[in-house]
């Protein structure tokens, strides 16, 4: 029987009752990653862990940190990588961490090497529903890719036109020299091609960060004092319609402005004066 291992940060995604009775068969074993500031389950969260039994396990870091809940995972996720490779099953395990934070991709890249499936998903209704397709390599990755490719395919197409200028007649041979000029001319622009795929998304629409910021002006006292639950409000605030990677875009783009400080899962603000 393939395992599937769902590791949920906690800290950043809490998934509701409804997703957790979703859990269903022996091929599924659920871990629970939280902070030490996490100490209590809503009543029907509680109730929806209670048919899972030995299914589900609860991991508690004992000190708060930065990335304290991140490390944790990935001991766990490499005790179960070196479990399945000294069992027979072989590398049938499937791994899902449930996570908004793109830190872990790399490790996961890492585990895919050694030839497991390793993915991450934004909630545990994705990672149940096996929507995690394998992720892109990360950016630096791909530039590299890009930057890669055209040589490669100019090295190839040099040897190609080397073989058949030997054989060829002398007449053919000054056509032959002429078209790597033509394929090398190609070269740059699938370069920046393959470049532009890969730049960083847009800044978020300045309306929007405005909206946000006005928001939380209105709240007063009563701001998120969590990171997941301001994620929640801006989702509330600007629409469930909002583009895949806009979210953390917005985020980071009012950390970068100096708007909200994040201290581990904690959000301090520093917003602008009201505009009257």
């Amino acid at each position: 029987m393939t395992l599937t291992y769902i590791l949920v940060d906690f800290e950043n995604v809490q998934p509701s009752a409804a997703d957790i009775g979703l859990v269903r068969g022996d091929g599924v074993r659920l871990c629970i990653f939280r902070g030490p500031g996490q100490t209590k389950y809503s009543a029907d969260v509680a109730e929806a862990w209670q048919p899972l039994g030995a299914s589900v396990t609860f991991i508690r870091c004992a000190k708060a940190g930065r990335n304290a809940v991140d490390m944790h995972i990935a001991f766990y996720l490499g005790e179960l990588v070196s479990a399945q490779d000294r069992a027979a099953a072989g590398k049938g395990a499937r791994f899902v961490v449930v996570s908004r934070d793109t830190d872990f991709d790399p490790l996961l890249m890492h585990v895919r090497s050694h030839g497991y499936s390793a993915t991450r998903v934004a909630s545990l209704k994705a990672a149940l529903e096996g929507n995690g397709a394998e992720p892109a390599e990360p950016k630096a990755a791909r530039k590299r890719a890009a930057r890669a490719a055209p040589a490669a395919r100019a090295e190839k197409t040099d040897k190609t036109e080397k073989a058949t200028a030997a054989k060829a007649p002398a007449a053919k041979k000054s056509a032959s020299r002429k078209a790597p000029a033509k394929k090398s001319a190609a070269a740059p622009a699938a370069a920046k091609k393959a470049a532009a795929s890969t730049r960083a998304p847009a800044r978020p629409a300045p309306d929007a960060i405005a909206k946000v910021i006005a928001s939380l002006h209105k709240m007063g006292d009563k701001r998120p004092s969590k990171r997941a639950r301001l994620e929640r409000h801006i989702e509330s605030h600007l629409g469930r319609k909002m583009e895949p990677g806009q979210l953390p875009a917005l985020m980071e783009q009012l950390e970068r402005d100096g708007v909200l400080v994040f201290d581990d899962n904690k959000v301090e603000y520093r917003l602008p004066k009201a505009k009257k």
